[in-house]
């Protein structure tokens, strides 16, 4: 899906959708899980990009475990740990 695309998207989302995926507590998910990890560079980019394809419908949420696992070059299961942080 190309950026334009993935734009468009966002924009047809729902308020309440975009509302919860902009919030702060979201946000302080985020940036925490980025420390905890010790990601730098691109790599702070990967976890809010993946909430982002799951929102937008462009990321399956059966893919998206194995997706940051390749990206953050981490095992399964502490994706899952991850991806289960996200959902709460």
């Amino acid at each position: 899906m190309t950026a334009e695309e993935i734009q468009i998207k966002i924009d047809a989302l729902p308020a309440n959708i975009l509302t919860q995926i902009s919030s702060e507590k979201t946000d302080l998910i985020i940036i925490d899980l980025n420390t905890r990890l010790n990601l730098k560079g691109e790599q702070i980019f990967v976890i809010p990009n993946i909430v982002l394809r799951i929102t937008v419908k462009d990321l399956e949420p059966r893919d998206a475990m194995s997706e940051l696992a390749l990206k953050l070059n981490i095992s399964d299961t502490s994706a899952k740990i991850i991806l289960k942080e996200l959902d709460e």
